[in-house]
């Protein structure tokens, strides 16, 4: 892959994340090369997973039975709404199941520009 190339998610794709201590349900979005946004519905008042930890994602592709389990690292974490959390994750590869696209590197970052000044 080109050094000016990314690989972003067509869908979003269901996923359990856990460590030694909790298991939260979500989904993933914005999967690239370098990681993914985990997104989780919670009423939690605190976020279950914190920035820098270790969590285990097995993800689960429901219409071909398919699953996988992928290592990642909390890098960020933020509230969206009242009963929604997002992390930031990194990890090494990415996963089989996210059949990523790739698209120039300045075309994402005028779709996260253009995100961050909708919100």
């Amino acid at each position: 892959m080109p050094k000016n190339q990314i690989a972003p998610a067509s869908a979003s794709l269901t996923a359990l994340a856990h460590d030694s201590r909790t298991l939260v349900q979500g989904h993933l979005s914005e999967v690239t090369v370098l990681g993914c946004l985990l997104e989780v519905q919670s009423s939690c008042a605190d976020p279950e997973f914190q920035t820098g930890g270790r969590i285990q994602l097995n993800l689960l592709e429901e219409l071909e039975g398919k699953a996988e389990a992928v290592v990642a690292r909390v890098k960020s974490v933020k509230r969206e709404a009242q009963n929604r959390w997002s992390y930031r994750l990194t990890w090494g590869q990415v996963p089989e199941l996210a059949e990523p696209q790739q698209i120039s590197v300045e075309d994402w970052l005028a779709k996260r520009r253009q995100k961050r000044q909708s919100s």
